[in-house]
């Protein structure tokens, strides 16, 4: 007796149906609590001297690694040139570059098929260099080839701050894999890649 293939698709429908459903259950309540934490984090950060170790780039903050909003886009245009080949065979479905100037965070897109709305004006950027730990707290769009309008609000995500050094974050959208990588510490140069899973 065989089975008509839409009795065994409806099973499978199903079951795609719920996988997206505890996924997106499971993000959402990582959300809730990676933004809780990475608010705390923001309120007790504190040091003492001139050689600070906690940089923060947010809202009504003032973060410089030295260089003009003009500098940072120069250092991003050279990261680009100079990495580019690189990071699009890691990064097949592209790339965002980014990094600081006197609290604001400045960016360069090179996206293939994929689409992201960053809220660059409310996004957080907290460094611990003496730990080489870095927090970075966003909301963004992301379209894939397989999914649409993916929304995250605040999303808070730590990782090593070490060059060269990627993270990925602990879930994927539509089969592609969202990835951080610091590309320089010493100029406070980030990259958000995207592959596949």
């Amino acid at each position: 007796m065989s089975s008509s293939p839409r009795v065994l698709y409806l099973p499978a429908l199903l079951v795609c149906a719920l996988i997206l459903y505890e996924t997106h259950r499971y993000v959402k309540s990582k959300l809730t609590q990676e933004n809780t934490r990475a608010s705390s984090l923001a309120q007790s950060a504190t040091t003492i001297g001139s050689n600070s170790p906690i940089i923060q780039a947010a809202p009504g903050s003032t973060v410089s690694f030295g260089f003009t909003a003009e500098q940072v886009q120069v250092l991003l245009s050279e990261a680009f040139i100079s990495q580019e080949k690189t990071l699009e065979e890691k990064y097949p479905f592209g790339f965002i570059l980014f990094g600081l100037a006197n609290g604001q965070i400045i960016y360069r897109s090179s996206l293939k098929s994929v689409k992201v709305e960053v809220d660059w004006a409310h996004a957080r950027i907290s460094i611990d260099a003496s730990n080489h730990i870095a927090d970075i707290v966003a909301s963004f769009v992301v379209d894939t080839p397989t999914s649409h309008n993916m929304e995250f609000t605040n999303v808070g995500f730590g990782m090593n701050y070490k060059d060269n050094e990627a993270s990925q974050f602990p879930f994927n959208i539509g089969g592609v894999a969202l990835v951080v990588e610091v590309l320089d510490s010493k100029r406070g140069l980030f990259m958000l890649g995207f592959r596949q899973v």
